[in-house]
């Protein structure tokens, strides 16, 4: 879908307030049949009111259905349930809706047949929840049950849950390193269905050779996946089945997003072009708003890179107010990615106040959470909230987001989140040394001698958390030299230079280049004198 004329504004900061409570379907009519609740709870939901009290009112139709003579009708109870599982799920509310799935499936056991296609949905559903709650092999369990149970039926459900699990069974194969077996799975299921008469099994092919295609990225195989994405779309670009075309359209975007991870800029800008062109021709009930979102952060990402600041500022607008128009457990990671980076645009534009704000939301929304990949995006946040107040010169403002940091996450395992903090201690130690620069130029030689030192303190802290990156260890030798150890700061150089090359010695060189400190042009004449590699 082309980008929308007009100003776009960011989403606001902080929840929204949420609607005056509305009276409970069951206080409106305590008479009411279960049924009619159902309806209407439903439609209170999709109304934007309140899913406590639709889900209050559903719980409390199962309890009085429970307690009529005999245990009441099982459909209208099970029916509240299934509905539960789904509204709670939407929510992101695993544990609560794996409860009501699995106590559906413990009503119903017994009475298979008549629940056979609520069943295969509700091991689905099960499954889901497994990985979205990082038990795989439970997830593996719901999965392959599908398939025993239904497997050898034909027709409608419960046999269309069949492929569904198959595909997913593929992914979890994948994710768990298996890929001869993960490749097994999808070249079944396009064996299986790539001829079937009915378009809806022919889908699951084609959703199978896009997971094929993801088993050879996975394995480093980038030929051969790209080569299976562009059959794919050769093969069915020219459906005028909306379900196959919604496969070609995500088999695009991973073109796009693959040749952009390969740095092949051009043809990642034109693929994501063909994804909002495409996406632009379906009708609105097949459109992936989660891919179109996706879509245009990637392209504000290239013309980022291509200094077109307008364009990109515009593409990461449109990708956040997509993102927020989603259900709230769908896009977390993207919208948080996608906030940061917005905010790290606006410093690196010096639009301090637009970044803040960006950056300041990243926390507020997101600095609870438990998600190794949150967490990294929250820590990329603060990181970059010191930088900027750095930059504006208000040291103090800045140690205290570094030191917010450090006391989030600095007894993390998470590899990724350490590297944020290792990055964020030697920002604040560079700007312990930028301050002893200031001092030296006053003539404060104590002064000087106590910045070095917390200087130090920070770069060695940043060094145990990341002990080869070369930044802190470039930083460390140029500290070293300011406090008169030349010897160590040589050989910390020498280092350094070897193993980095020119890249490296280039960048030990421009730390310095806009500096007027006099000790600058002799650092600089250490460094040029190095040999690379």
């Amino acid at each position: 879908m082309p980008v929308p004329g007009g100003q776009v504004t960011l989403p606001r900061m902080g929840p929204e307030q949420p609607p005056p409570e509305q009276p409970s379907d069951l206080e409106r009519d305590p008479e009411a049949a279960p049924q009619q609740l159902l309806e209407g709870s439903a439609s209170r939901v999709e109304r934007g009111r309140s899913v406590e009290q639709t889900l209050a009112d559903w719980r409390e139709i199962i309890r009085r259905n429970d307690a009529l003579p005999g245990g009441g009708d099982v459909a209208e109870s099970v029916a509240f349930l299934v509905r539960m599982g789904q509204l709670l799920k939407a929510e992101g509310r695993w544990e609560e809706a794996r409860g009501c799935h699995e106590e559906f499936l413990r009503r119903t056991r017994g009475s298979e047949e008549r629940w056979e296609a609520d069943i295969a949905s509700a091991l689905l559903e099960l499954g889901e929840i497994a990985e979205q709650q990082g038990r795989r092999d439970d997830a593996w369990g719901h999965y392959e049950e599908v398939v025993h149970r239904f497997g050898s039926t034909q027709g409608p459900p419960p046999y269309d849950a069949v492929p569904a699990a198959q595909y997913r069974m593929g992914w979890l194969l994948c994710f768990l390193g298996r890929f001869d077996r993960a490749r097994a799975c999808f070249k079944e299921m396009l064996l299986r269905y790539g001829h079937a008469p009915e378009d809806w099994l022919r889908v699951q092919a084609v959703q199978a050779h896009r997971g094929l295609a993801h088993v050879f990225h996975a394995e480093g195989r980038m030929e051969e996946a790209l080569a299976s994405l562009v059959e794919l779309s050769r093969r069915h670009g020219d459906s005028t089945d909306t379900a196959t075309r919604g496969v070609v359209l995500r088999a695009l975007f991973d073109l796009g997003w693959m040749y952009q991870s390969s740095r092949d800029a051009g043809r990642a800008r034109t693929h994501y072009e063909e994804v909002l062109r495409g996406c632009a021709e379906l009708p609105m009930y097949s459109l992936d708003e989660e891919m179109i979102a996706d879509t245009h952060q990637g392209l504000a990402l290239l013309d980022w890179n291509e200094g077109r600041w307008a364009e990109s500022e515009s593409h990461f607008q449109e990708a956040l107010r997509r993102y927020v128009g989603l259900p709230a457990p769908r896009c977390r990671e993207q919208h948080c990615r996608a906030l940061t980076n917005l905010g790290w645009f606006y410093v690196k534009q010096e639009r301090f106040e637009e970044g803040h704000r960006c950056l300041h939301e990243v926390v507020a929304r997101y600095g609870e959470s438990s998600e190794p990949v949150i967490q990294e995006q929250v820590a990329r946040a603060l990181r970059t909230r010191g930088h900027a107040f750095g930059a504006r010169g208000l040291a103090e403002q800045a140690r205290e987001i570094y030191a917010e940091l450090v006391r989030r996450f600095g007894e993390t395992t998470d590899a990724a989140v350490l590297q944020e903090v290792a990055v964020g201690l030697n920002q604040a130690g560079r700007m312990w040394i930028d301050e002893a620069r200031q001092c030296w130029k006053r003539g404060a030689a104590s002064a000087a001698a106590d910045c070095l030192r917390h200087a130090q303190e920070m770069l060695e802290a940043s060094l145990r958390l990341a002990p080869r990156e070369p930044i802190v260890r470039g930083n460390l030798a140029f500290l070293a030299f300011l406090q008169g150890r030349w010897e160590e700061a040589h050989a910390r150089l020498e280092e350094l230079v070897r193993e980095g090359g020119e890249e490296v010695r280039q960048a030990l060189l421009d730390e310095v280049r806009d500096h007027t400190f006099y000790l600058d042009e002799k650092w600089s004449e250490l460094v040029r004198k190095l040999t690379p590699g």
